[in-house]
This record gives structure tokens, sequence and C-alpha cells, in this order.
């Protein structure tokens, strides 16, 4: 179960990174006079860019955690 645990943290941990990465390039891009022109505007853009741009991420963490839980399940009985 050890091993399980561990595949699991370094799947999450991998994606993780990928998404961490992606973030330090946005917040190099900010263009300060937008954001301070409308920040609600200006941040809900840059969140759904963001988004749309890490969907596979995202539907592959969501996956690796099902995948995670039902294995744990399986395993404990």
């Amino acid at each position: 179960m050890l091993s399980m645990i561990n595949k699991h943290i370094d799947e999450v941990e991998r994606l993780e990174q990928i998404v961490v990465d992606n973030a330090e390039g946005i917040l190099s891009q900010i263009d300060l006079d937008k954001l301070l022109e409308n920040p609600r505007e200006y941040l809900t853009g840059l969140f759904n860019a963001f988004v749309t741009d890490h969907l596979d991420e995202i539907e592959e963490a969501q996956k690796e955690g099902e995948r995670f839980g039902k294995s744990i399940v399986k395993s404990s009985t």
C-alpha cells in the first residue's frame, strides 16, 4: 500500500509542478494598468485563461484521485 501512496503523491506533484510553472509565467505578464482599471474583470479573464490552459491537468488530477480512492477501497476490503 505504501508504494501505491507514493505513486499517487508523485503523480500529484508532477501535475502540481506543471501548474506552478505556468502560474509563474502568468504572474510575470500581468498588466498592472489593466489590473488597476478593472480588477474583477481582469482577474476573471486571467483565471478563465489559466483554467482553460490547464483543463487537461485538472481532469487528469481528478482521474488520478478517483483511481487512488478506488485502489484504497479495493486494498482495504
